[in-house]
């Protein structure tokens, strides 16, 4: 039972049970990472990640549907872009915070293609509907100018009561326009519409940026409305090369997230791993108190002694069926006992068991050698041997011996 301790720390059913949950357990990891529905950040500001009215999903969902390629960006936006890639920047939060003034004025200076849009609303979030907006504040036109000069672009920003025709045969319905007001000739007008410039083109050093001056043109609530779409579209496909990707920034939304292994690590899905691997650690530590030092050396293959031989041996006769000459040979070996221990002048069974009746009177009847031969008869009788009547007469035949070599059980030694 100790050995079997040791080699089997757990029960059966407890070790069925451990196998079924961690079976349970990596099927459920497979299937929720496989299935798992995507985690958006909370937000009802303009960004991707967003769902109200002053959101992007729907412009980035647009994107996509148009086999563009997409990254939603939450670290190092400029370096994801590449040369190559083009880099979103739209609606960035940078008024009044100037590690965020320097951070856009280092992805546009980095960046090869840029599209930016400027700032224009602040939505209020609805208490009652997580996600919604109850109303929407217009910003102050600074928020947009300090936009622009983080960028380095050459213009500020106006605020017409009406948007005016543009040069352009898309329909446009911008409820309280923005538009831009170019300084110098480094930003070229690509869209204009009565007292200013929807979107401008700012090339420089071989970089390429287009600025959208109104930002209703992708958000939730105006995408759909007259030919906003395709106008976005458009300003999309002017600056991005050909089969790249648009790298959409969210670090500006205050939605950064600086890769970290061991955050990453119980976050869902791979906190599953994790849990599953610390459950196996368990395991493997509770596998390990069921004994302490070194363990006991193993047992031999093949015990030795008289009694591992005696017991193999009477397995073989029992195996062969001898089981009958075997308490044959034990009764004579006993009657021969007898004879010498008490120096009977006799040889043989009927002798001495005469001789012993006038020997041992006043023993008990059971000590007769006749009673103990017909038990012994009887008993080789029976095909095939039964172990129980066997082992009756052997018994039998024992306290025979014992009881006229040492006296009987209630005196011994006599």
């Amino acid at each position: 039972m100790a050995d079997d301790a040791l080699d089997a720390p757990f029960r059966k059913p407890v070790l069925i049970g451990l196998v079924a949950v961690a079976a349970s357990s990596l099927a459920l990891a497979v299937a929720m990472a496989i299935f798992q529905p995507n985690v958006a950040v909370e937000s009802v500001g303009p960004s991707s990640f967003s769902h109200s009215a002053l959101g992007h999903s729907a412009f980035t969902e647009l994107l996509r549907a148009r086999s563009i390629p997409v990254m939603v960006s939450r670290y190092a936006s400029a370096e994801r872009a590449g040369t190559r890639g083009l880099l979103l920047v739209a609606e960035p939060a940078v008024g009044g915070d100037e590690a965020r003034e320097r951070r856009l004025r280092s992805m546009v200076g980095s960046s090869r293609h840029v599209l930016l849009v400027l700032p224009k609303w602040r939505g209020v979030p609805d208490q009652g509907h997580p996600g919604w907006i109850s109303g929407v504040q217009r910003l102050p036109l600074n928020a947009a100018d300090t936009t622009l000069s983080a960028a380095g672009v050459a213009a500020t920003v106006v605020a017409p009561a009406t948007l005016g025709p543009c040069d352009v045969p898309s329909r446009l319905a911008l409820v309280q326009p923005q538009l831009l007001k170019i300084h110098g000739d480094t930003v070229r007008p690509l869209i204009s519409c009565g007292q200013g410039v929807l979107l401008a083109e700012v090339a420089r050093d071989g970089r390429q940026l287009l600025v959208l001056a109104d930002p209703d043109v992708i958000e939730n609530h105006g995408l759909g409305v007259a030919d906003h779409a395709a106008l976005a579209l458009d300003a999309v496909e002017r600056v991005r090369p050909a089969g790249q990707t648009v790298v959409v920034d969210e670090t500006l939304h205050g939605h950064e997230r600086v890769p970290s292994l061991w955050r990453e690590l119980f976050t869902f899905p791979l906190a599953l791993a994790v849990l599953q691997g610390a459950l196996a650690l368990a395991a493997l530590i509770w596998s390990g108190l069921g004994r302490f030092g070194a363990p006991l050396p193993a047992p031999p293959p093949f015990a030795s002694g008289k009694t591992v031989l005696i017991d193999n041996t009477a397995a073989l006769m029992r195996s062969a069926g001898h089981s009958a000459y075997a308490l044959g040979r034990y009764f004579e070996a006993a009657v021969a006992d007898v004879e010498r221990g008490l120096h009977a002048p006799v040889k043989g069974t009927p002798a001495l068991a005469a001789w012993l009746r006038g020997h041992a009177r006043g023993r008990r009847p059971g000590l007769d050698l006749a009673d103990v031969q017909r038990a012994v008869e009887n008993a080789q009788r029976v095909h095939p041997p039964v172990a129980a009547v066997m082992l009756s007469a052997a018994r039998r035949i024992h306290r025979w011996r014992q009881e006229l070599l040492r006296g009987p059980e209630e005196h011994p030694g006599r």
